[in-house]
């Protein structure tokens, strides 16, 4: 029986190799969880507000009445597609962490694919804000939506790369 061959871990030309969850790797995983949390905090705000909304405008008409149709707005289909849309980001940062403590060999592709989703989100979320005039918004929210840009280029600009070329994910990420 021979064993199976183990190549040696790059040092990246320091005097020891890197290994394992620690040092900048910290911080994708905080990524991950606050993106997963935020997201679910603004979604849950958001229903909350359409509920409260919904009851402001009168009680349910008698169960005998026909219903009418329902009809969205284009804003509103595009609105209710972005909280699908993330409702699945954050099922993918769930997926992401897991894979992250296990170490699988999948996590760099994995977390770049995560940073590019969340460019996607944030510019829809944008596109949201400043293109559907029958939705409700203000300059604030225009403001929020482009720093929300502003800091996910930055994170994209910044993990994209470490993912890439960082020598502990490359000896950390190996099952």
């Amino acid at each position: 029986m021979s064993e199976p061959e183990t190549k040696p871990l790059e040092t990246g030309g320091m005097v020891y190799a890197p290994v394992g969850i620690g040092g900048w790797l910290i911080l994708p995983i905080i990524h991950l969880v606050l993106n997963a949390g935020l997201i679910l905090f603004y979604l849950a705000k958001g229903f909350a507000k359409g509920f409260a909304n919904g009851l402001a405008e009168g009680a349910p008409q008698a169960a005998t009445a026909p219903a009418p149709p329902v009809e969205f707005s284009p804003g509103v289909d595009f609105a209710m597609a972005l909280s699908l849309f993330s409702l699945l980001i954050v099922a993918y940062a769930v997926f992401c962490l897991i894979q992250f403590f296990r170490k699988k060999k999948s996590v760099p592709r994995l977390m770049i694919v995560f940073y590019i989703l969340l460019l996607v989100l944030v510019g829809a979320s944008y596109y949201l804000v400043t293109q559907f005039p029958e939705l409700p918004h203000s300059p604030k929210m225009v403001g929020e939506a482009t720093m929300g840009i502003v800091r996910t280029v930055i994170a994209v600009a910044i993990w994209i790369p470490y993912f890439l070329v960082s020598v502990r994910v490359k000896n950390t990420f190996v099952r």
